[in-house]
């Protein structure tokens, strides 16, 4: 696997310079998605500023949607739904709170929570300050994370009420909360350019032993054409993450869901008629999950799952393990030509997509390489 080129950097930004070929695809991929349209000159200016400061990485957050849609719903949890004007402001209040309990530039902070607003906001909210970030799985018993703590340097661990007992003595504790004015200070609230850029260490799965960290600083703009490549996405669309966002592949869609100023719908725990309550109430068009996700909705009685419309879907994304041919050609039966299937490693990031044509004519395949891969 190759990587993508920067050659040069601008503030927080890697330029991307492609080959004339790569060019043609990258224009024609942003303006399928709709990334590359007319813009107000201020809007763009606003955005340029936004881009150079935190790269497209996930210091960016929603900055596009509370510039162009500030009060079209930007996440959807178990709490209610905020507005993209209202996440970006809370994502500035919990980056002031943080800065208030003394985490600073180089610093490393870890996550142990569940799929909801206050996990994006605090992942935002460290990277502005350029706090280094480790998430940490929510399945993880008290050993498990009093040994990552350990062995990371974890100078502070913000955590989901419910794992307070899981929380190691010596380490700064700092739950979530729906209210993030509760970590507001009295600091000031302009945004400040970090001092680096922060990195977000992945854990993998740990399945020949302890899991390792593997260090992302979010993708560049090679990165997002590679990924529109494969999925047809598309802004302002609404896309339910199932997948956990302490996860490669939840993590990067959630990124990527807001680079798009799409709405993103998420639940705590999954439960297959959960997940399809969600996509028949939000109209959800994209669906993100791992393959036992889907085979749990799958192994529904088919009276109870398809009492519930699915008809707004146009992406089933699938990855995280070997999506198999028998689910592969259920899934395309129940839910039409919708599904697609990256296939990557938490240490390589992404490699292959496999779409709904690939899926048809062989349902076992990963798919093409993608663009830069």
């Amino acid at each position: 696997m190759r990587y993508e080129r920067p050659a040069a950097t601008v503030g927080a930004m890697d330029v991307w310079l492609p080959s004339p070929r790569e060019s043609l695809t990258a224009v024609g991929v942003l303006l399928r998605s709709g990334l590359v349209r007319p813009y107000r000159p201020d809007h763009l200016a606003r955005i340029g500023r936004g881009a150079a400061r935190y790269g497209f990485g996930p210091g960016f957050g929603p900055l596009v949607g509370d510039i162009l849609y500030p009060h079209a719903p930007a996440m959807v949890d178990d709490d209610g739904s905020v507005t993209m004007r209202e996440l970006e402001a809370r994502c500035s209040a919990v980056a002031r709170g943080l800065s208030a309990a003394g985490l600073t530039s180089g610093d490393t902070l870890g996550v142990l929570a569940r799929n909801g607003s206050a996990f994006y906001e605090v992942v935002v909210a460290a990277s502005r300050l350029g706090v280094d970030v480790v998430y940490l799985n929510s399945g993880f018993s008290a050993g498990q994370v009093g040994r990552t703590v350990a062995r990371r340097g974890l100078r502070a661990l913000v955590y989901d009420i419910e794992f307070a007992g899981l929380v190691p003595a010596g380490v700064l504790g700092i739950p979530t909360s729906p209210d993030p004015a509760t970590m507001v200070s009295s600091g000031p609230n302009e945004a400040v350019t970090p001092a680096r850029p922060s990195r977000h260490i992945l854990l993998t799965s740990g399945t020949t032993g302890e899991p390792r960290g593997v260090a992302r600083t979010g993708g560049g703009i090679g990165s997002v054409v590679a990924l529109l490549s494969g999925f047809p996405l598309r802004v302002r669309e609404t896309h339910l993450i199932a997948a956990p966002m302490f996860h490669g592949w939840g993590w990067l869609h959630t990124l990527l869901s807001m680079l798009l100023s799409s709405t993103v719908v998420v639940t705590r725990r999954f439960d297959p008629e959960r997940v399809l309550t969600l996509i028949e109430r939000e109209r959800c068009h994209v669906l993100v999950a791992v393959p036992t996700m889907l085979q749990k909705i799958m192994d529904l009685p088919p009276r109870r799952r398809r009492h519930y419309d699915t008809t707004s879907l146009r992406v089933v994304a699938v990855s995280g393990s070997p999506l198999s041919p028998r689910l592969a050609e259920a899934c395309g039966r129940e839910f039409g030509d919708v599904v697609y299937s990256l296939y990557g490693t938490t240490e390589a990031g992404f490699a292959t997509v496999a779409t709904p044509t690939d899926l048809r004519a062989a349902a076992g395949t990963v798919g093409r390489p993608l663009p830069t891969v």
